[in-house]
């Protein structure tokens, strides 16, 4: 499995890291955006069973992750991430499948970089699949510590702050829990105006949900997901207009659905999602 690795220029001059994978003759393509704190090389199992499926995989860590430049977890405003993310579509993905079928695949954050991209930007898709989205929270926010966090935003924008991630609440297959905790690419803060401007995202996309464009849809989402709000994102599903969509639940999964111990039937629901649309 080739991977071709490529630094590329924002339009603010941060330089972001990229991945391609491309089997001969691919049948179609798979962009994926990763979640907060992580990065790209965490998918490489999703980009091998879709290779082997004849799928062109490419995949950009976030700014602040990974290997891209950037403060970790840092933003000053959201479309920043959108900015990248078209940048990256135009250089990277857009030459080569200007007019083939490709899905967009965010999970987490990157959902909801996925679902505002999609929102502002519009790039031509053929489908979009959101896993476990970052709509809203699953623990309710101390309003003291929102209330904190709105002020810090304005007056010291900047300052970093320490996330609750609990590692072993991504998912119940310790292997991948024992990584992510050794992961030196892995961060666990962002700066208080990142804490605002996602909070204003999730609220754009709930209550603009309707007006996404897309032609298919699928939200895979953790039923005992204790890192973000399953119903919240059902809400975000039951708004959109797209006709062609689905909602699959998997109980008793935590957040990360692709790295379970039982993900392959998250791969089966993918796959036959894919093929009847490819």
């Amino acid at each position: 499995m080739q991977c071709e690795e490529k630094t590329i220029r924002a339009a603010d001059g941060y330089q972001l890291y990229t991945q391609s994978f491309e089997p001969e003759n691919p049948v179609a393509a798979l962009v994926i955006f990763h979640g907060y704190g992580e990065h790209i090389d965490r998918y490489r199992h999703v980009v091998a069973h879709y290779y082997e499926k004849g799928y062109a995989c490419y995949l950009l860590d976030h700014r602040g992750h990974g290997r891209s430049q950037g403060r970790r977890g840092h933003v000053m405003q959201w479309r920043e991430y959108l900015d990248d993310a078209e940048c990256f579509w135009n250089e990277i993905v857009a030459p080569k499948w200007e007019n083939g079928p490709v899905w967009l695949l965010g999970h987490s954050m990157g959902g909801l970089i996925a679902a505002s991209y999609v929102l502002d930007k519009k790039p031509v898709l053929k489908g979009l699949i959101l896993s476990s989205p970052f709509f809203g929270l699953k623990a309710k926010v101390n309003i003291a510590k929102l209330i904190a966090g709105q002020i810090m935003s304005r007056i010291v924008p900047t300052l970093s702050l320490k996330t609750d991630i609990e590692p072993a609440l991504l998912t119940h297959q310790q292997e991948f829990v024992r990584e992510y905790e050794e992961d030196p690419h892995v961060h666990k803060v962002a700066n208080a105006r990142w804490f605002t401007e996602t909070l204003k995202t999730q609220e754009h996309c709930l209550k603009d949900a309707s007006l996404l464009e897309t032609p298919n849809l699928l939200v895979v989402q953790g039923g005992d997901d204790q890192i973000v709000d399953p119903s919240v994102s059902r809400a975000f599903y039951d708004r959109v207009a797209v006709e062609d969509k689905k909602f699959i639940l998997y109980e008793g999964f935590y957040h990360e659905v692709l790295n379970e111990t039982d993900r392959e039937r998250v791969f089966v629901d993918l796959d036959a999602w894919l093929d009847e649309r490819v």
